[in-house]
């Protein structure tokens, strides 16, 4: 009997051990906080099943030193939101937009930044993380350092864009970036060519 009722113990683990929640994610990226390089290779909206709005979500690539290729995320809660018009500006180089302007996603896309990396401490519903579940995330986007087109002029006096050389924009274009490796081969590039002509030190 007492056989009989080991086996049905084990079996009923077995079938509680079926039915317990799969992870389907890795862990997300952490590496220290800071200011990084990286190239934005993808820019999307979508709709939040929680928080029932639209959120714009940019994936990032860090560029460069020690964790080069790291891929972390930006986030802005709408686009009428003023972190998004803030960086949406300097994505557009430094250049304003007009009334009635649409905040175009691809203004992010196919750019080298210098960042701000934090590490996020909290869940969504205010709890605090244990140390092994804290992440990284991009905080804020603070310049423009590589861009794949050409601005038109400022709109008001003494603004200065950042603007692209004729070559490579018209080796660029309107480029999207297919895949994330190609997008770090593509900046590497885009960096080497504009240090040689001297727009970057």
């Amino acid at each position: 009997m007492a056989a009989a009722r080991a086996l049905l113990t084990t079996a009923s683990l077995e079938v509680q051990e079926d039915r317990a929640p799969v992870c389907l994610d890795d862990p997300r990226p952490f590496i220290p906080e800071g200011e990084y390089e990286a190239f934005c290779s993808k820019a999307s909206c979508y709709r939040h099943p929680r928080y029932k709005r639209d959120v714009i979500a940019l994936v990032l690539r860090i560029f460069g030193g020690q964790f080069e290729g790291t891929r972390l995320e930006r986030y802005y809660a709408g686009r009428r939101g003023s972190a998004y018009y803030r960086e949406w500006t300097i994505a557009n180089g430094d250049v304003p937009p007009r009334r009635r302007d649409r905040l175009a996603l691809r203004r992010f896309q196919g750019k080298l930044f210098k960042v701000r990396v934090a590490t996020v401490r909290t869940a969504a519903d205010g709890v605090d993380l244990p140390s092994g579940l804290r992440y990284s995330k991009v905080s804020a986007i603070l310049e423009l350092l590589t861009t794949n087109e050409t601005f038109s002029a400022p709109a008001v006096v003494g603004q200065t864009p950042h603007i692209s050389t004729p070559s490579m924009a018209s080796n660029i274009g309107s480029w999207i970036p297919p895949s994330d490796t190609e997008c770090a081969e593509r900046a590497r590039r885009q960096i080497e060519a504009l240090k040689r002509q001297g727009w970057l030190g």
